[in-house]
């Protein structure tokens, strides 16, 4: 089964526009993106966030950042949630605190929270030593 979401997307000089995400809800999981001027990528991973993750790569070589849950730097998925949500909820994460949000991958994100795959890779083990006692 496919659904389909139509995202805002971000230019690095302020731009939006809008490109369109299709993708599977049971394996094999796969991402088709969209857009008027990019074409239309078929992106596929072990979940739905290792599909995000690689469309938000492609995006990020034209400078486009999707506005969304699982492009939030603050924002990543439990093994348990990969598991159990096909990669679908991701926590969102406050430092030195547990997480206790979960959101939708495709949940509408607001600009300041977004970033790249590497801010948001190295957001989670920031907020992981966070957790330590003495952090």
């Amino acid at each position: 089964m496919k659904e389909i979401k139509i995202l805002s997307l971000l230019y690095s000089d302020g731009r939006q526009d809008q490109g369109r995400f299709t993708y599977t809800t049971r394996p094999p999981y796969t991402i088709e993106f969209a857009h008027a001027n990019l074409g239309a990528q078929r992106f596929t991973g072990e979940d739905l966030f290792d599909c995000l993750t690689a469309v938000r790569e492609f995006l990020a070589h034209h400078d486009i950042y999707p506005l969304c849950a699982g492009a939030r730097v603050d924002a990543y998925p439990s093994r348990m949630s990969r598991q159990m949500s096909g990669g679908r909820k991701v926590y969102l994460m406050e430092m030195g605190k547990p997480a206790e949000l979960l959101a939708d991958i495709f949940d509408a994100a607001p600009a300041e929270k977004v970033g790249s795959v590497t801010a948001q890779r190295e957001y989670f083990q920031q907020w992981l030593k966070s957790l330590q006692p003495g952090a």
